[in-house]
């Protein structure tokens, strides 16, 4: 999956975007938990994976433009882990 633009590369002025892929394999519940599902204007990536299991997801960014990668001094990044019940559990 790939975002963006994301922001600005402090050291050469131009936009980047984020990429997210998975390095392993993943199992999900139901079609509509995928694993990634983007949203630009708010700023929020949605991974959904089954319960029980787990996925290990590589994240990077890329020059919007030539795909190159894109070193930052730094990056902001929350997580937050808020699961929800099986269809059909109380």
């Amino acid at each position: 999956m790939r975002l963006g633009p994301a922001g600005v590369d402090p050291a050469s002025g131009r936009s980047f975007d984020v990429q997210i892929e998975n390095v392993t394999r993943y199992r999900n519940a139901e079609a509509s938990n995928r694993l990634g599902e983007g949203d630009n204007q708010r700023g929020v990536v949605v991974l959904g994976v089954q319960e029980g299991s787990n996925v290990t997801v590589r994240i990077g960014f890329v020059d919007s433009l030539t795909n190159a990668p894109v070193h930052l001094p730094a990056v902001n990044l929350g997580v937050f882990d808020l699961s929800r019940p099986a269809v059909g559990d109380p």
